[in-house]
């Protein structure tokens, strides 16, 4: 029901002491785990794939929470751009430091010196697990596939008691946003027909989990060893050229290897410093737009950029995103805080979680073809994966991920393994309609 000002007031004193008070509406800050960049030309929410969807929901969430007394006020966990000064406010808590991350900060609450509430990606919270939330399965669900098991098919559910478990019941999650298939790498050459061939290549590869040990497993069935230098680059340090004076290689690399994620560095960075040799990043777009994040060159319109001296590191551009399908951004409340909203106010927290998985899963796909446009008039030759490596690699899937879900069991951790046997049954159970609903667009 709605609060009239009296009744608030009054019920505004029993509040938890987060709350803020202005122009008698109370302030609900939310720490989300990446800024907005808010740029020349970018989506509504800003560039960042995971703060710009995070902005989206704020502002839908606050138009229908101004009547209800409440708004949510945006923290931003690292630095505030200039860019983004006038739409965020600083960190509230450091992650890591005051807490490993933002999922065990809303755990705690503020009353214990941590969050009322944030935005970050289930990848982030402690459990291996997460993984499979963040991305969905490699060769999986596809967006609307995964909303569908997540809304309707019991994975919220199932997401929910397993942080009732991990956090004491102390946290409750509201997904926030979806996003399409991922961009399939930017390399330095074509990509071979053979996986023995392919794993052979002395490459590093800027590639997420699980993905990466999907790829060592097809390697390892094609007779080749890969590696993975997890956060460490192919010099010592990831701010310079590589190699140049001072900055020696550190990693000798003789065949595909994974690592390369630098906090607060951007693959395209890497690939134009030759810290890397290949990267995958987020949605084509999302790429042109952080391209020339990594320039300087943000003010400079889409149609003129000249994007040549990050692509020319790494031409070859690939569709067919096998390895993530989708992303997936929640919204992370304290329980304690959550139960101290008017039922009205939650109503329209979940209802504006809803609408704003449907604004940025739209939002995401419109851009996509100009993306695609620019990416070829600044060098890109667009492709997609070879089926004689696609084959292999969805062979690889699911005995690796078996793997993962015995290993994370025998540690105590049943969550992977209850996320992956869900998901995969709600996916086998409807598959026939999932492969043939639609119509083939290429006869």
């Amino acid at each position: 029901m709605f609060l009239s000002k009296s009744a608030f007031l009054s019920a505004s004193l029993l509040l938890p002491s987060f709350l803020a008070h202005a122009a008698n509406a109370a302030q609900l800050p939310v720490q989300v785990q990446f800024p907005p960049l808010i740029m020349p030309e970018a989506p509504h929410g800003g560039a960042h794939p995971v703060g710009g969807p995070a902005n989206v929901f704020i502002d839908n969430a606050n138009k229908l929470l101004g009547a209800l007394d409440l708004e949510l006020v945006y923290h931003v966990t690292g630095s505030v751009p200039d860019s983004d000064r006038d739409a965020v406010k600083p960190k509230l808590v450091s992650i890591p430091g005051d807490y490993a991350n933002l999922y065990e900060a809303v755990a705690a609450g503020p009353d214990r010196g941590g969050l009322a509430a944030a935005i970050g990606l289930p990848i982030s919270n402690g459990l291996e697990s997460g993984q499979l939330l963040v991305a969905g399965l490699p060769f999986g669900l596809h967006p609307s596939e995964f909303a569908s098991w997540l809304i309707s098919g019991g994975g919220l559910a199932l997401e929910q008691d397993i942080y009732n478990e991990t956090f004491d019941n102390n946290l409750v999650v509201v997904p926030i946003a979806l996003t399409s298939g991922q961009e399939a790498g930017f390399f330095p050459e074509r990509l071979p027909t053979s996986m023995t061939e392919m794993c052979q290549q002395p490459w590093l590869a800027r590639w997420p989990a699980p993905a990466s040990g999907v790829w060592h497993q097809a390697c390892q069935t094609a007779g080749v060893e890969t590696t993975n230098i997890g956060a460490e680059t192919l010099c010592a340090d990831p701010s310079a050229s590589c190699p140049s004076e001072g900055n020696p290689v550190k990693h000798e690399i003789n065949t595909l290897t994974f690592g390369g994620f630098q906090p607060g560095r951007l693959p395209q960075q890497l690939r134009q410093l030759d810290q890397v040799d290949a990267y995958e990043l987020n949605l084509p777009y999302t790429g042109v737009l952080m391209m020339k994040r990594a320039l300087g060159l943000e003010k400079e319109p889409n149609d003129t950029v000249d994007l040549s001296p990050i692509i020319e590191k790494a031409p070859y551009f690939y569709l067919n995103a096998w390895h993530q399908p989708l992303s997936y951004i929640e919204l992370l409340v304290n329980r304690q805080v959550w139960e101290s909203l008017s039922e009205a106010q939650r109503v329209a927290i979940r209802t504006s979680g809803q609408a704003s998985m449907l604004a940025t899963l739209s939002i995401g796909l419109e851009a996509q073809g100009k993306a695609i446009e620019i990416l070829e008039r600044n060098g890109a030759e667009v492709n997609e994966w070879p089926v004689e490596l696609l084959k292999p690699l969805q062979e690889a899937t699911m005995p690796y991920l078996e793997s993962r879900a015995e290993a994370n069991s025998a540690e105590g951790d049943d969550s992977y393994r209850r996320i992956l046997d869900h998901m995969r049954s709600y996916q086998e159970e409807r598959q026939i309609y999932f492969n043939t609903a639609d119509a083939p667009r290429v006869l």
